[in-house]
């Protein structure tokens, strides 16, 4: 082993807080966790940090929904949507279930919507 190698080897070694931060960036394989900014360790703004992260899987998730699901079925499940919470508002004086008007719309809009062979 060359000299500049060893004397390193051997930083690394005795320096417990590098190794840690080495292996922290080792360990790093998620891309989300990767854009953390050093200040959401600290104490003063983990509320802010708590925040930013639910921002950052928000996003990953919504990529992830839209390489899954065509623009057209998210259009069509979004209008679905749309009129089943349009029932809360029109028909909150009345004894129907709410939980039962919606499970049964969404029953209705999948089963007229599946084609039996497919997969999504």
């Amino acid at each position: 082993m060359s000299a500049p190698v060893t004397l390193n080897i051997i930083k690394i070694t005795y320096d417990n807080k590098l190794l840690q931060d080495l292996k922290l960036f080792r360990d790093v394989s998620d891309w989300a966790y990767a854009v953390f900014p050093l200040f959401m360790v600290e104490r003063k703004v983990m509320k802010r940090a708590s925040a930013d992260v639910g921002f950052i899987f928000i996003a990953y998730n919504l990529r992830r929904i839209g390489n899954i699901i065509t623009l057209n079925v998210l259009k069509e499940y979004l209008r679905m949507l749309v009129s089943c919470f349009s029932v809360i508002f029109y028909r909150s004086g009345r004894n129907i279930s709410l939980f039962d008007e919606l499970f049964f719309r969404t029953l209705i809009w999948i089963k007229k919507n599946h084609t039996p062979g497919l997969t999504a």
